[in-house]
């Protein structure tokens, strides 16, 4: 990517980021870094309002303090989305919200108590990494 010069965003789990080579790789790579939750294996779908809260804010601390930035994209790990998980994510400083497969163009969410606005850029189902 980087000899082409296409532009990547590589989403991190901030568990992952962690390991010092690969905080490392990634500071180094010239990519966008956004988060992607904690770890692969806990989700939100089971999480109470003020735990999703919590959640995105310590996997945002830790990854800014393992990559010396703060994220502005957001995948939920496992599809885990709630009917929250938007208004957290906008709330929490993310600008580019990955989550939903509802569309084939990106489009702007907005918030309507705040008129926030995040950049949705549907996930595509036919090239994820899992079985169909």
């Amino acid at each position: 990517f980087k000899e082409l010069g296409i532009p990547a965003t590589a989403v991190i789990n901030s568990e992952a980021a962690e390991l010092d080579y690969v905080a490392e790789a990634l500071k180094t790579s010239g990519w966008e870094l956004g988060a992607h939750g904690s770890n692969n294996s806990s989700g939100n779908a089971q999480m109470q309002k003020s735990d999703e809260e919590a959640h995105f804010k310590k996997c945002l601390d830790d990854l800014e303090g393992s990559l010396g930035m703060r994220p502005q994209t957001w995948l939920t790990p496992g599809f885990s989305v709630t009917v929250r998980t938007p208004q957290i994510a906008a709330k929490s400083g993310i600008k580019t919200f990955l989550d939903f497969v509802d569309d084939d163009i990106p489009y702007d969410i907005v918030h309507p108590q705040t008129g926030a606005r995040m950049l949705c850029l549907p996930y595509c189902m036919e090239t994820n990494d899992f079985s169909l």
